[in-house]
């Protein structure tokens, strides 16, 4: 059998087990469809993961942090509507890190979680509209080189 032979049966292998699991997948979007959206969360709790901070030093970028948070919701059975406005929440909290909020005071080259806690518990509470976050409570930190 020649090379471009077994190329071509590879491919047409691919693409067909390709188009049977979306096939599959598809198949069970009406039934959850019909099914009631349920967010999955610890009660109380919603997970922000993936924030990067840029942290600079003598005006110049010097590292990135990157933090995952969680927010800790005043009213338990309100979760939901923060699940759904989360990505406003996020770009919020961005925004926030990127206008120097996590930066330390004294010059540096850290990041203040005390200071972005603040800010973020603020952020958040400004895109819902009301006292709906407690706290927040960071999860994890890890310095990332620019």
């Amino acid at each position: 059998m020649s090379r471009a032979v077994k190329i071509t049966l590879a491919f047409t292998l691919l693409l067909a087990g390709a188009l049977g699991a979306v096939t599959f997948i598809l198949s069970n979007f009406e039934r959850l469809a019909d099914e009631d959206f349920v967010a999955e969360t610890d009660p109380g709790f919603v997970n922000v993961a993936g924030l990067t901070a840029p942290v600079s030093l003598d005006r110049a970028l010097d590292h990135y942090v990157l933090i995952d948070i969680r927010l800790e919701i005043i009213d338990e059975d309100r979760v939901t509507e923060v699940v759904l406005v989360l990505p406003r929440i996020r770009d919020e909290i961005m925004r926030e890190l990127h206008r120097n909020s996590g930066v330390r005071a004294d010059g540096i080259a850290s990041f203040d979680l005390l200071r972005f806690k603040a800010a973020a518990v603020v952020a958040a509470n400004h895109v819902l509209g009301e006292q709906m976050v407690r706290r927040v409570l960071v999860l994890s930190v890890a310095r990332a080189v620019a």
